[in-house]
């Protein structure tokens, strides 16, 4: 799904289109996977990367794993049933 997409010459595809949009939502993702489940938020919000005691540094939550599990899902289902 995205490595053809990042490989391609077409920047203005659509392709490559919803790959710098899953990009971003992976990394929003990583950036607030540090703040999930927390019964008090971190203030001030900061702007880098967080490490969460559990999780690897730059770790996606189930947001991200779950989306790509369903776009391949769909990406290989048969449309006529």
């Amino acid at each position: 799904m995205l490595p053809y997409a990042l490989k391609s010459k077409a920047n203005s595809s659509r392709q490559w289109a919803f790959a710098r949009a899953f990009i971003a939502y992976a990394a929003g993702d990583a950036f607030g996977v540090a703040h999930e489940f927390l019964t008090e938020p971190i203030k001030p919000i900061p702007i880098q990367l967080l490490a969460k005691s559990d999780w690897p540094f730059g770790g996606v939550s189930d947001d991200t794993l779950l989306s790509i599990l369903s776009i391949e899902a769909l990406a290989n289902s048969d449309s006529t049933n």
